[in-house]
């Protein structure tokens, strides 16, 4: 649990100001190799 809330610890904090925001994609860049979870829009 303590990795998954690192690694999205900046998301957390943006989602309620994205608008028409669909999923969050965390796969194991996000986790092994830091980098910033995909961030998928409604259209």
């Amino acid at each position: 649990r303590s990795i998954v809330e690192s690694a999205l610890l900046d998301t957390m904090y943006d989602l309620p100001s994205l608008n028409n925001l669909a999923k969050v994609v965390v796969d194991e860049t996000v986790i092994n190799d830091q980098h910033a979870p995909q961030l998928e829009y409604k259209n």
